[in-house]
């Protein structure tokens, strides 16, 4: 009877499989396969709590032969079911149930690495796949994924070593493109505190050429004269961009440099994000990586 209700089930006769495997779980109520295949008829009839009550049942039901790995699959199922209805709290919580007994393979670490990647947790994601890339080195995925969720996290000497690794394993232009931008963000941000003030100068510096270099670009793209001040964004902008220059050019330490940052941070993203202005450089993206949403000395 539960061959014929999966092949029901297969031929999309639903409320019939449903029928009979609601009869066999009567019978064995405890049964992890019958669970599976109920759960799947929840999940195809978008019933989230039927399909995680009978999800459930199936983990922690009987099953005949290798049930330690049946119930690991069907918990990678439940999960994955959990993030196509949007459950994501619910299935943040099956991910972690699921780590503690995972096993310890490189497609488990990187399977549960990129979960929690699109669960937006980066943290864990970059454990796992720093777990996965150390049982098998050769594997570019796993370092492309820690070189990404570092670079995300704001760990950007990080980011850098792990697209180096994945670079080295295979060359792709991509890659390259990051490793360059990961470069100009570690070189040119001025929010590390641990830098002199005579480095977080000459990074303000470099950076209001960047900006500079961009803001022009956009004139030139919209046809507006930046040295006639009158109401154009693009003027204000340039007004704005020549008061922090002369702050930042007269100023020496850190006491009088750091204040300048929030309205750095302002300038420079607003110039960056202006629509219309041609392809940003690697320069362009990492001003906007770096001073988007900055202020702040970092430590």
């Amino acid at each position: 009877m539960f061959s014929l209700a999966r092949a029901l089930a297969a031929a999309n006769r639903v409320p019939e499989a449903r029928s009979y495997l609601l009869n066999l779980l009567e019978e064995e109520p405890g049964s992890g396969p019958i669970n599976l295949e109920l759960a799947r008829l929840a999940a195809r009839d978008n019933d989230p709590n039927q399909a995680r009550r009978h999800f459930n049942g199936a983990i922690y039901g009987a099953w005949e032969t290798d049930p330690v790995s049946r119930r690991q699959q069907v918990r990678q199922e439940l999960i994955s079911f959990l993030i196509g209805a949007n459950m994501k709290t619910q299935a943040h919580g099956e991910l972690m149930s699921y780590t503690a007994e995972m096993p310890n393979t490189p497609n488990a670490q990187l399977w549960v690495a990129r979960t929690f990647t699109k669960l937006g947790d980066d943290r864990n994601a970059l454990d796992f796949y720093i777990a996965a890339s150390r049982l098998n080195y050769r594997d570019v995925t796993a370092m492309l994924g820690a070189g990404w969720a570092a670079f995300r996290l704001g760990r950007y000497r990080e980011a850098l070593e792990y697209f180096k690794g994945a670079s080295a394993l295979h060359d792709d232009p991509s890659t390259s493109q990051m490793i360059d931008l990961m470069s100009s963000v570690i070189k040119l941000n001025p929010f590390d505190s641990s830098i002199s003030a005579t480095e977080r100068r000459h990074r303000l510096v470099l950076a209001m050429g960047i900006a500079d270099k961009r803001l022009k670009g956009c004139a030139d793209s919209h046809d507006v004269d930046l040295d006639t001040v009158a109401g154009d964004p693009l003027q204000l902008a340039h007004s704005q961009w020549a008061y922090l220059n002369r702050q930042i050019r007269g100023t020496y330490n850190n006491s009088a440099l750091v204040p300048l940052l929030a309205p750095v941070a302002s300038l420079v993203t607003s110039i960056e994000q202006k629509s219309g202005c041609g392809a940003p450089t690697a320069e362009d993206q990492a001003m906007l990586r770096i001073y988007q949403g900055g202020g702040e000395l970092q430590r």
